[in-house]
């Protein structure tokens, strides 16, 4: 077996049988001894004559292989991996083994392995099991035990901060204060002013529009993200053709997918609603794509009025523009 240790001499068996005694009283003997072909891996090897001889005989030799078989290795892969839904898998997936890696063999050989093991494919919140994959030793006869790999559900991102500004007129832009924003940090920026259609917002650059919104040419709603930098400036500009009346708002969320830090957008699981002169209105419901997702909405109005969040939910800021 794989590990072992030669054994002292390799056998063999003769006709005449060795220690028989001939006519003459001489016994079949031999000096020197059989030799096999080098190697150490786990395969056959040739076992020849050598130096097995006797000068008062005519030796008809055949030789026979002789074989190292694998050694038995059991494979653990070890419970509990997992990762957080959204972010990268472990560089390698861990195992033990029995006999265990490192340890040396009889024969001074180390247990030791190629390759890795690998998972199912998938990124969806769920188990996948690890498989064997390309971990190997040929001198070996593994056997494998899985496990599975969890891809667990993030913690529920947390507004940390928030701002709020008001104005009106094209000789006062929408500028809002950072309230303090680290690197990886989600930036939303609600902007509501008057004139709807008729007037056209615009945001600094590297932030990206979620979803724009009007009633009629009455008010106007447009919404924003970005990602925090590692330098984020002290204050953002955004903009408003045709002077209307704005009210402007910015959250910082911890806790984001940095890859995707907006679950729903493009048209798909986001929407909005419209009323004319109701005490109530109506956010309309979505379905986000994986567990503890943060759920955001927005409201406007063309009043100088304040607004009440519905049971559930918690108010982050209500800032009228009453100029």
């Amino acid at each position: 077996m794989y590990g072992s240790v030669n054994p002292a001499s390799y056998t063999y068996a003769s006709s005449p049988t060795v220690g028989s005694l001939l006519a003459n009283g001489e016994a079949i003997a031999f000096s020197g001894a059989l030799s096999r072909a080098p190697g150490e891996n786990a395969g056959s090897y040739v076992i020849d004559r050598s130096t097995l001889d006797n000068a008062n005989f005519n030796i008809g030799f055949t030789g026979a292989n002789f074989t190292i078989t694998p050694l038995t290795v059991r494979v653990n892969a070890d419970p509990g991996q997992n990762k957080i839904y959204g972010l990268d898998d472990p560089v390698f997936y861990t195992y033990t083994s029995d006999p265990i890696v490192g340890s040396v063999l009889t024969n001074a050989e180390v247990i030791k392995f190629t390759g890795v093991l690998n998972r199912d494919p998938g990124e969806e919140i769920g188990s996948y099991s690890i498989l064997q994959g390309t971990l190997n030793n040929s001198n070996y006869s593994i056997i494998y035990n899985g496990e599975a790999f969890t891809i667990n559900c993030a913690d529920v991102p947390v507004i940390v901060s928030h701002g709020t500004a008001t104005g009106s007129g094209s000789s006062s832009p929408p500028i809002i204060n950072n309230p303090g924003s680290e690197a990886g940090d989600l930036l939303i920026v609600g902007m509501m002013f008057e004139k709807g259609t008729a007037a056209t917002p615009s945001a600094p650059t590297d932030w990206t529009l979620i979803r724009r919104d009007n009633q009629a040419n009455n008010v106007g709603m447009a919404t924003y993200y970005k990602v925090a930098r590692n330098a984020e400036p002290s204050t953002y500009q955004f903009g408003l053709s045709n002077s209307p009346k704005w009210s402007i708002g910015i959250s910082v969320v911890k806790g984001v997918d940095r890859n995707k830090p907006i679950d729903l957008v493009d048209g798909i699981g986001h929407s909005g609603a419209f009323g004319n002169k109701s005490k109530i209105a109506t956010a309309p419901s979505i379905t986000p794509s994986v567990c503890n997702t943060l759920v955001m909405t927005f409201f406007t109005n063309k009043r100088d009025s304040y607004w009440e969040a519905p049971a559930g939910t918690e108010e982050v800021y209500d800032e009228p523009d009453g100029s």
